[in-house]
């Protein structure tokens, strides 16, 4: 998936403009005015411009003096941009943020005990946000009062309400206010289940073998290979960080073909599970695969850290932590939801 970024202005207003035709690029010059039409809004100011939009040459378009630039995302600091948390929950990137906590949720243990899980609510002069912290920051001592920057933070929307996923924090300060909302939050609730406690196993009675493709390595389904009637799939281990191949059955599907005066389409139906297309770096997309119920279709852009572009099935649990961790990674449980984050498919 090929694209680069630019930022614009028109008037007071500023945009973070992410361009997928490639092509254009020597075409978009500094000081130069342009017009797009059929772009993709995403949230806050941030605009798409896939294949289906169309870029023109505009008349001179005027800004203020005083308008504050953002930087481009590639410039972005590595700790997210200093932002207040009205416009850090409404943020399609990273932030950092300071605020004071009124509210502390239970320490809770999550993934078979192996994540530590704790909830903060904070407050800055222009809003309040929920903050969800991992492992080492979810262990970290923090009191109602004191203040608290995060870093590396990314607004996800949980049980209807956009709230912050976590990393770092520091620094200290008090408060006594109180919003009486976040007792409706079920992460402020007492932890219901048992601490993990260590246990050790000295006698094994049966032993379950898994048999795996030969090509054990891999980044994408593409690189599975396995026996005739089988299909590959790429999992993630969350716990040694480590991606293998695993073989199972093929899922049915029946092909139904839509004909319209103008065009012609192919749709593919699935008989059960959820839909996950097959992509390559262009976004042409096939819908030929269905994930079981206990996975998700991810769509993963995190090119960072040096993961190529994907689409695939993956385990659920497995999805939502990597996305807590990498930046543009997403998880889909229908269409609806990929084709919002794959342009143009």
């Amino acid at each position: 998936m090929h694209f680069f970024n630019v930022i614009g202005g028109n008037g007071t207003e500023t945009y973070k403009i992410r361009i997928y035709q490639k092509a254009r690029f020597d075409m978009i010059k500094e000081r130069m005015s342009f017009k797009f039409q059929n772009a993709l809004k995403k949230t806050g100011n941030e605009l798409w411009i896939t294949s289906r939009s169309i870029i023109a040459y505009a008349a001179s378009v005027e800004t203020i003096e005083e308008i504050e630039v953002p930087n481009l995302p590639e410039n972005a600091p590595q700790q997210g941009e200093l932002k207040l948390l009205k416009d850090a929950l409404q943020s399609p990137g990273k932030s950092e943020v300071t605020g004071e906590i009124f509210k502390v949720s239970p320490l809770k243990y999550r993934q078979e005990g192996s994540l530590a899980v704790k909830s903060i609510m904070i407050k800055d002069t222009s809003s309040v946000a929920k903050v969800c912290l991992f492992n080492k920051n979810a262990l970290s001592r923090f009191n109602v009062g004191d203040t608290v920057k995060v870093t590396n933070d990314y607004p996800k929307v949980f049980q209807t309400r956009i709230q912050l996923i976590t990393c770092p924090t520091s620094s200290l300060n008090l408060s006594d206010e109180d919003f009486c909302f976040a007792n409706l939050d079920p992460d402020f609730s007492e932890e219901l289940e048992k601490t993990p406690e260590e246990i050790v196993l000295i006698n094994f009675t049966d032993v379950d073998v898994y048999v795996c493709c030969d090509n054990a390595v891999c980044t994408d389904d593409s690189h599975c290979f396995c026996p005739s009637g089988l299909v590959g799939k790429c999992y993630f281990n969350i716990f040694d960080r480590s991606y293998s191949c695993v073989c199972g059955i093929a899922m049915e599907t029946t092909a139904i073909v839509l004909t319209t005066k103008t065009t012609t389409t192919t749709a593919t139906h699935q008989t059960s599970g959820k839909p996950c297309p097959f992509c390559d770096t262009d976004l042409n997309c096939v819908w030929n695969q269905t994930c079981s119920d206990s996975e998700t279709c991810m769509v993963r852009a995190v090119l960072e850290q040096g993961f190529k572009f994907s689409v695939h099935c993956i385990m659920s649990s497995d999805c939502q932590l990597m996305s807590t961790k990498f930046g543009e990674i997403f998880c889909c449980d229908d269409r609806g939801c990929l084709e919002r984050y794959l342009p143009g498919v």
